[in-house]
């Protein structure tokens, strides 16, 4: 292709794109080595322009990005890469949050409130929805067990406010677990989130849930993810309900996607799949929810 009255070629916007997904990925494999992600503002800048490239865009063009050989190479790499970035900031902030002596006030700081904020209230009232149709577990969800939690338990928090409900927040990092205790204790409602060592796959307090949440980084790999469901499944009581949280095109470099389908083979057809949400805002995760038959 050649411009008119230029005579150079001009690249397609696709290849522009994965070209710079892929210099994104260069940066941060440099700041790895620089600083190992902690947050400062290189970081932050970086995982700020990266989330920025991954965001809507035509259907077509996500679908040439996704299938360059450039990014198909980087694509695994890349996620871990955004795990362990999302893991530090948290940690960072949780760190800030437990020790400010005015903890509330810390955490309105924190750069991505809004983002967990919208993200919860989008569950929150999917959740509604569906149980208000008749679907799913058919009585209020009294009982929340949130799998990967992290050790800033927002997801946590925000869905025991908004559900009214009793939350276990479940992790299998030590340190993670023990700053989530610690910022729980100084922010309101914190009682109501009760903090539990274990893996997600084994985790108890799956078989009495109401509602089981799935962190989008539990699992980046997507055959352990598939083994995570599946014991989860397992697990499960019938007429609970689970949400997981994915993503969805260009997302999918950040986080690692589930589909229907896979979330209904691996669960060997115990999970009946009810909503799937693929927000087109700033919310960067997709939503999928089932019930277990």
């Amino acid at each position: 292709m050649t411009a008119i009255g230029v005579g150079c070629p001009v690249e397609p916007v696709w290849q522009l794109l994965a070209g710079r997904v892929v210099a994104a990925y260069g940066e941060l494999e440099r700041l790895v080595r620089e600083s190992d992600l902690e947050p400062d503002e290189p970081t932050n800048q970086a995982f700020t322009e990266l989330v920025a490239l991954c965001g809507h865009r035509p259907e077509a063009e996500v679908a040439a990005v996704l299938a360059d050989a450039r990014v198909r190479a980087v694509t695994q790499r890349l996620r871990q890469l955004c795990a362990a970035g999302e893991f530090r900031l948290e940690r960072c902030w949780a760190r800030r949050i437990a020790a400010a002596a005015d903890p509330a006030g810390e955490l309105r700081a924190f750069p991505y409130l809004d983002n967990y904020r919208a993200l919860a209230a989008l569950e929150v009232q999917s959740l509604s929805g569906l149980l208000a149709a008749g679907a799913g577990a058919g009585r209020a969800l009294a009982r929340v067990c949130v799998l990967g939690s992290g050790p800033l338990p927002l997801t946590a928090l925000l869905l025991a406010r908004g559900l009214g409900a009793s939350v276990e927040a479940v992790d299998r990092d030590a340190e993670a677990t023990a700053l989530a205790r610690a910022v729980l204790r100084r922010l309101p409602g914190g009682r109501r989130v009760l903090v539990c060592s274990g893996e997600a796959a084994d985790f108890a307090g799956v078989s009495s849930a109401d509602l089981v949440v799935l962190a989008a980084l539990v699992g980046v790999d997507p055959v352990e993810k598939q083994g995570v469901l599946a014991r989860v499944a397992d697990q499960m009581r019938p007429g609970a309900v689970l949400l997981v949280r994915s993503a969805h095109r260009l997302r999918t470099l950040l986080y690692p996607p589930i589909t229907v389908d896979e979330l209904t083979a691996a669960s060997a057809g115990l999970l009946r799949p009810l909503a799937e949400i693929r927000p087109m805002t700033e919310v960067v995760n997709s939503i999928l929810v089932a019930v277990r038959s």
